[in-house]
């Protein structure tokens, strides 16, 4: 059972409130919510047309994800978030963006940062 902070922390999204205080992973053409007692999560998308939403209504049925509401352009679906191939769909047809993960600094980038904070820290001294 995988929480919705959780799996926007294995995936490196953003977590978000909504009008009400839910918390969500926002994106371009949907969100992801939580709020199924079996652990599942849903997918809200907002299609801009009835083929956009059918489009993506048949990409989330392929992967095995359950449509709940069925609208003329919007739907819901849910799917199990430990299940790599139904969450990588639903953050791409959600829009959501992925947070970039800055990796360790290089030697390179060490250098100059040790020799500024040696400078800063001897011109304090001096002061």
């Amino acid at each position: 059972m995988i929480s919705l902070e959780c799996f926007a922390e294995t995936h490196h999204l953003s977590l978000k409130k909504d009008g009400c205080g839910d918390h969500v992973i926002p994106g371009a053409s949907g969100h992801i919510f939580d709020g199924y007692a079996d652990g599942r999560l849903g997918v809200y998308v907002d299609g801009e047309s009835p083929k956009a939403w059918t489009y993506a209504r048949r990409k989330l049925e392929q992967t095995g994800m359950t449509i709940r509401q069925n609208r003329d352009v919007d739907g819901v679906a849910v799917f199990d978030p430990a299940n790599r191939e139904q969450a990588r769909v639903a953050i791409r047809i959600t829009g959501a963006r992925v947070r970039r993960m800055a990796g360790p600094p290089s030697p390179a980038q060490i250098a100059p940062r040790a020799a500024f904070a040696d400078r800063r820290r001897n011109s304090l001294i001096a002061a």
